[in-house]
């Protein structure tokens, strides 16, 4: 039996009886760590967007001055006063909240360029 006829047989004695596991089956088994595999590529935007937040100084740098000036005269001219509360205070900007849907409708952006925003702001840094 030649070198390479044995390694072979080496490796089919060890790995016999070995059942493979997809990394979801993995993942419910606490043997994989971080996020748990999704089945779609829906599912995985989902997942990413449930996860999309920035701070709003990188949320304004990812808008652009044209963009951010059409959210600002909107406050200044029609927001009611909760809306002027959420503009300015705002701690934390959350892809999926409603807010930032209310927002997506004004600028008139489709949901890609929603996510696209969110990808660049988080890379900014002051």
């Amino acid at each position: 039996m030649s070198e390479q006829q044995e390694y072979h047989a080496y490796r089919n004695e060890v790995y016999q009886g070995l059942v493979l596991a997809t990394p979801k089956q993995f993942s419910t088994m606490g043997l994989v760590s971080g996020p748990t595999p999704v089945e779609s590529p829906e599912d995985y935007l989902a997942q990413e967007r449930a996860t999309m937040e920035c701070t709003p100084m990188q949320g304004i740098l990812a808008l652009g001055e044209t963009q951010w000036n059409a959210i600002l005269s909107y406050r200044d001219t029609q927001a009611t006063w909760a809306e002027k509360v959420i503009v300015d205070g705002a701690q934390t900007w959350v892809r999926n909240s409603q807010n930032i849907a209310f927002f997506q409708y004004l600028l008139g952006l489709t949901d890609t360029q929603v996510d696209d925003l969110f990808r660049l702001a988080a890379t900014l840094e002051a």
